[in-house]
């Protein structure tokens, strides 16, 4: 997988957080049955902006999706936690330290988008995702 800048290059907390937002946006669902546990499994690419300014620039980086859970070895610490319904419905929690990001969206086959917003502070944005 290919790791996001170094955390320096981050700008304000808040651009930890819109990264964070998007990692959690991959439910990608691929052709399989429902009950398949790996039905989501492989690398993606998300690629996370804010739409409101002040909360970071767009960040384009890959995960990884093993029986429905998305990991993430970058260079942030990030907590992801929620559910990628058989359905495709992404409804996950992203935490960076004391910051928060509520994740949502639909995925159908090969790729999937949403948004996402924070209860910690003010910034949203949309997101969208692609299997390697």
């Amino acid at each position: 997988m290919t790791a996001p800048a170094p955390r320096s290059c981050l700008p304000a907390p808040h651009a930890a957080l819109t990264t964070a937002a998007a990692l959690a946006l991959l439910a990608i669902a691929t052709p399989a049955s429902a009950a398949d546990p790996h039905r989501f499994d492989g690398i993606w690419t998300v690629a996370a902006r804010p739409l409101k300014d002040g909360c970071g620039e767009m960040k384009t980086f890959d995960v990884e999706i093993e029986k429905g859970v998305v990991s993430y070895s970058g260079a942030w610490l990030i907590s992801i936690t929620g559910t990628i319904t058989a359905k495709g419905q992404v409804k996950l929690l992203v935490e960076n330290g004391a910051d928060q990001a509520v994740v949502e969206g639909n995925a159908s086959m090969r790729r999937a988008n949403g948004r996402w917003h924070s209860p910690t502070s003010s910034c949203f944005g949309a997101w969208l995702a692609q299997r390697k």
